[in-house]
C-alpha cells in the first residue's frame, strides 16, 4: 500500500498550481463547451 503525504502549498507552489487549475478549467470548458470557445462562462472558468 502507497504512503501519501500531504504538505500544505507555499507561495513558491503558486505558478505550479495556477497553471494545473487553468489546464483543468480548460479541458472542462471544451467538454462543457465544445463549440462556444469566445463565450466567457464564469460557472467553469478559474478563480481570479
Amino acid at each position: 500500500m502507497a504512503v501519501i503525504f500531504i504538505e500544505k502549498a507555499t507561495i513558491l507552489d503558486a505558478e505550479k498550481l495556477t497553471e494545473i487549475m487553468k489546464r483543468t478549467f480548460d479541458k472542462e470548458a471544451k467538454q462543457w463547451l465544445p463549440d462556444q470557445e469566445k463565450i466567457i462562462d464564469y460557472n467553469i472558468q478559474p478563480p481570479g
